[in-house]
């Protein structure tokens, strides 16, 4: 071999395998297990040959101590061995050259092996950084921090028959992204994103971080990283990201007694979905593992339960070791079926029940009500309404719009001749055409949620008849949105409690209908440039001189509106809305009062889970759900 190489532009002197790597030979990913020490720990150093053992138990070799490693750490070289997989029976050695390293920053352990971490965390007194801390690694936005969340898988705490096991997402950013009935059931399993501009990557099974670099990093400057993220993730200032308040809460100090298991879902693929090295959520299936994926009912006494496998019931066993406090399974017929595999190296493979045990990778329900063991953790589906910091999210896109006071008419049929003063301040419809024409001021009408989102938008056209997809349509081209609204009017008396469950249901009915055009963004038939010129017809009455076409700033044709909807909606690129407008329905003020209650009345809950519904499903079909009301 020869002693130099040119390689990248430099030449490089051969690698000698007699002499030890020095700190200054090594560079590495900004990627490390975030561990802490359950007891005090004063040396690092102390774990060197426990470590060494660990490392050379694994199928490597020469196991060697990096030199010139600062005092709070130490780092290893060794080569890792394997036979080629792709040969029958003949054999090929294949080595990489492996790194340990550990380092500490107070009673944090950061550890990262470039073949895969060996170690045994207990036996060293450690222990894997807990989810509540991992996601401090995504602040909450202040003068200092931003951070923004674009990609996270989950894993779901619901264990019926059709339930969705877990999913991975990914959008610019969950902070904006439409909220779900099934997020507080959800246990986010990774996330990834921005902070302060830098792409960042969290396994919270793993206590895996990762941090974005476009060459690997010197030794120093890695334990100058290390010692960065120990400082965010210890200071006590820092909030997580509000985005991970809508996700399932973890639950402490859960008691033995109320720990002991009601029913079990074994998932053996839940731990190839929740975490790799490459910062991405992969799911792979066990295709070996015909499992027919149903929760057992576990007996209270013995711990037995029965699982089905292939058509054929398979008997095991749980149990909750209170000394760990985590759960194990026992089955002679499962490890019978699923036998460790052979391996092309030496190291010794696992069978089933040690890979589900050593991973956690079931679902229990526990004797505590409402509480679920997953992935090493218990966690409680909960509808948070609202949050520690008294912020009620439920109601951020239910928007008071005091210009609705006095509006007791949809279309104002009644008003348009007599008192077209009236027409404006009483009716949803003048309301829309006092904005749209400027005419506010000179009437009366003052500014609010509603006149100033219509006045944001260029182009209004009303819809409005027995075939219409809504009451009125938006739209903006160079910001490319498409609104549709629909109008109601409700029946709350100035005494009343404060919002109509029947009212939202009916309106939710038609804001719902109307999905079924814009998110297959197939045009409705009866658009075409005449429509637009008519008239207004107001249930019997027309309403003469008051054409479809409400707001129009850019002075188009009627050919050039409809080719200008027509082309909007069929564009995927366009951000979709949907707005209830509901006047005498709902008064903003009296949900966010209700919800100072605890609990809250049942007919506001009724109230906050239809309307929690409704965005559900507008936004599985990416449309951002609006109610304006009363104050």
């Amino acid at each position: 071999m020869a002693e130099y190489q040119y390689i990248s532009g430099e030449f490089r002197g051969r690698f000698e395998f007699e002499q030890p790597l020095a700190a200054g030979d090594i560079q590495l990913p900004r990627t490390a297990a975030v561990l802490k020490t359950v007891g005090a720990l004063l040396d690092i150093r102390e774990f060197r040959s426990v470590i060494e053992e660990a490392i050379m138990d694994k199928d490597r070799f020469k196991i060697t101590p990096v030199a010139d490693m600062p005092e709070n750490a130490i780092g290893f070289s060794y080569y890792a061995w394997r036979n080629s997989p792709y040969l029958v029976d003949r054999f090929f050695s294949e080595w990489n050259l492996g790194i340990f390293v550990a380092i500490q920053h107070g009673g944090f352990v950061f550890m990262h092996d470039t073949e895969g971490l060996v170690v045994d965390m207990a036996g060293l007194q450690l222990r894997r950084a807990g989810r509540s801390l991992m996601e401090r690694a995504f602040p909450d936005e202040d003068n200092e921090n931003t951070s923004r969340l674009s990609r996270m898988s989950f894993s779901s705490l619901d264990m019926s028959q059709h339930a969705i096991r877990g999913m991975a997402l990914r959008t610019r950013s969950f902070a904006d992204v439409f909220t779900d009935l099934l997020d507080p059931s959800l246990v986010p399993s990774t996330a990834a994103g921005f902070v302060n501009g830098s792409a960042r990557y969290v396994g919270f099974a793993r206590s895996r971080l990762r941090d974005s670099s476009e060459r690997y990093v010197p030794i120093a400057e890695y334990i100058d990283w290390t010692s960065e993220v120990a400082e965010e993730l210890s200071d006590a200032d820092r909030s997580r990201n509000r985005v991970f308040d809508r996700y399932a809460a973890v639950v402490e100090n859960v008691e033995p007694d109320e720990a002991q298991p009601v029913s079990i879902l074994l998932d053996p693929s839940l731990d190839d979905m929740r975490d790799d090295e490459a910062g991405g959520a992969a799911f792979v299936l066990h295709e070996d593992v015909n499992y027919f994926d149903l929760c057992a009912d576990v007996d209270p006494e013995s711990g037995e339960f029965i699982i089905e496998i292939d058509d054929e019931e398979v008997p095991c066993m749980v149990e909750f070791i209170e000394e760990t406090g985590k759960y194990r399974i026992t089955s002679d017929t499962l490890n019978e079926k699923f036998p460790a595999r052979e391996r092309d190296d030496r190291r010794q493979s696992q069978a089933l029940v040690q890979r589900l045990n050593q991973r956690q990778a079931f679902r229990i329900l526990t004797q505590r009500n409402g509480v679920v063991y997953s992935e090493g953790s218990f966690y409680e589906p909960s509808t948070r309404w609202v949050f520690e910091d008294g912020s009620k999210p439920i109601v951020d896109y239910v928007i008071e719009s005091p210009t609705l006071d006095p509006v007791d008419s949809e279309k104002g049929e009644n008003y348009y001749e007599a008192d077209r003063r009236d027409w404006y301040q009483k009716s949803i419809f003048g309301l829309f055409a006092a904005t749209c024409e400027g005419e506010r001021a000179a009437n009366g009408i003052g500014d609010d949620g509603l006149t100033g989102a219509i006045e944001a938008v260029p182009i209004w056209l009303c819809d409005d008849d027995n075939l219409e997809v809504a009451d009125f349509i938006g739209l903006d081209p160079h910001a490319k949105k498409i609104i549709l609204v629909h109008a109601k009017i409700g029946d709350q008396e100035p005494r009343s409690r404060g919002f109509n469950v029947g009212g939202l249901q009916v309106v939710g009915r038609q804001a719902l209908a109307s999905l079924g055009f814009i998110s297959r963004g197939r045009p409705s038939p009866v658009w075409t440039p005449e429509r637009w010129e008519a008239d207004v017809q107001a249930n019997d009455v027309r309403l003469n001189g008051r054409h479809r076409m409400f707001g129009n700033l850019a002075g188009l044709t009627t050919v050039e509106l409809n080719d200008t909807l027509r082309a909007s909606c069929r564009n995927p690129s366009f951000d979709k809305e949907v707005w209830i407008v509901g006047a005498k329905m709902t008064r903003k003020q009296a949900l966010e009062d209700g919800l100072d209650d605890n609990p809250p009345a049942n007919r506001l809950r009724q109230f906050l889970m239809h309307w929690d519904a409704m965005q559900t499903a507008c936004a599985r079909a990416n449309t951002r759900l609006k109610y304006f009301c009363s104050e």
